[in-house]
């Protein structure tokens, strides 16, 4: 499954319209499909419904760190072309050293690839903390929020393209 859960929903009969986003929360507006694919959704515990502010009160499905297309467009720039820094480098072999198990239960076919991927990263940098450096060690002092995305991209596109 290569689709975005916004393009599955598109591709179920959602109207463009019907969807939304505040940066990587999806909006969805609550209808029969939406309902269906929310129930089926290996993560439906994290989603919350609110009602619209404007005059026509929708209720909406938010859906947590699933419109992955803002982490997409957020990440470009740090990592063209899949460029990773040298602490990423770093992260991005220790994660597959250590983590590889995991990585490889991860199905392409789970609607949330990319959330499973960064658990195990953030296992993998906690993991590096505790065996690599001094207690007390800001992991934030080893490896940046933009490590932290470009490795998790970078496993998920591999996951997303047939394998580690």
């Amino acid at each position: 499954m290569d689709q975005t859960m916004y393009e599955q929903l598109l591709t179920l009969g959602m109207q463009e319209s019907e969807l939304d986003n505040h940066c990587s929360d999806l909006y969805v507006l609550k209808n029969a499909i939406s309902t269906k694919f929310v129930n089926e959704y290996e993560f439906k515990m994290n989603v919350t419904t609110f009602r619209s502010e404007l005059e026509d009160r929708q209720i909406w499905y938010e859906i947590p760190f699933a419109y992955v297309e803002y982490h997409k467009e957020k990440i470009t720039p740090y990592f063209p072309k899949g460029k990773l820094t040298e602490e990423g480098k770093e992260l991005y072999f220790h994660t597959k050293n250590v983590f590889i198990e995991e990585l490889e239960k991860v199905s392409p076919d789970s609607v949330s690839v990319i959330i499973v991927v960064r658990q195990i990263v953030k296992k993998a940098i906690d993991k590096y903390i505790l065996d690599y450096c001094s207690g007390g060690t800001n992991p934030e002092n080893i490896f940046s929020g933009e490590d932290f995305q470009g490795v998790s991209w970078k496993i998920h596109d591999e996951i997303m393209n047939g394998g580690l």
